[in-house]
């Protein structure tokens, strides 16, 4: 996860994959470095977010 200007960052802050349309990530894969405690509570809020995103975003 990353801005547009990071060569390495596959998807975007919203999780949505560069270069491919209606595909998003919503897992610890979109971490852009190691998350130093328990991953499952951030998993969860990043899932979360993500997906409420994608929810407004196509309600229209």
């Amino acid at each position: 996860m990353g801005p547009a200007s990071d060569p390495d960052a596959v998807v975007d802050p919203a999780g949505a994959v560069r270069g491919l349309d209606n595909v998003s990530v919503a897992d610890a894969s979109v971490f852009p470095s190691p998350v130093r405690a328990h991953t499952n509570a951030t998993t969860m809020v990043v899932a979360e977010r993500i997906a409420a995103a994608l929810s407004r975003s196509r309600a229209g």
